[in-house]
């Protein structure tokens, strides 16, 4: 099972991670977003993106906990659902642990990206700068 929930934590995040582009505004994901401001974007500008991107990886490396929790919670309902509906020993069982393990990392990932992404733009919000996404 570790094995399952292991590969599938990693399948998640690259997938969810993969495309990622930090330097453009509008780009980059969870604590390495990049909101899209109306203003200037000088030293002050790129000091508080730095802090506001530090206190959202703070809160992600929170909600990354939530995320191997859910893939074990997943992966164990998966197991019992499997076994349930096929029966074990002819691997029903393990095809719903791995099924319920991806799922559950891949939507506490996505909600641990999204969560980052709105600390910077509060964060930002509330240093001032005009954020509009």
């Amino acid at each position: 099972m570790n094995k399952i929930v292991s590969l599938s934590l990693v399948g998640s995040l690259v997938l969810l991670t993969g495309c990622a582009t930090t330097g453009e505004m509008g780009g980059g994901y969870g604590s390495q977003y990049t909101p899209i401001v109306d203003g200037k974007q000088d030293a002050k500008y790129y000091s508080d993106l730095t802090e506001c991107r530090n206190l959202a990886a703070q809160v992600e490396k929170t909600k990354n906990k939530q995320i191997i929790t859910e893939a074990v919670v997943g992966g164990v309902v998966g197991g019992v659902v499997g076994g349930v509906v096929g029966g074990t020993g002819n691997g029903f069982v393990e095809y719903g642990a791995s099924v319920g393990a991806t799922a559950g990392a891949t939507g506490a990932a996505g909600d641990a990206l999204a969560t980052g992404k709105m600390v910077i733009v509060r964060c930002m919000i509330g240093r001032g700068h005009k954020v509009l996404g």
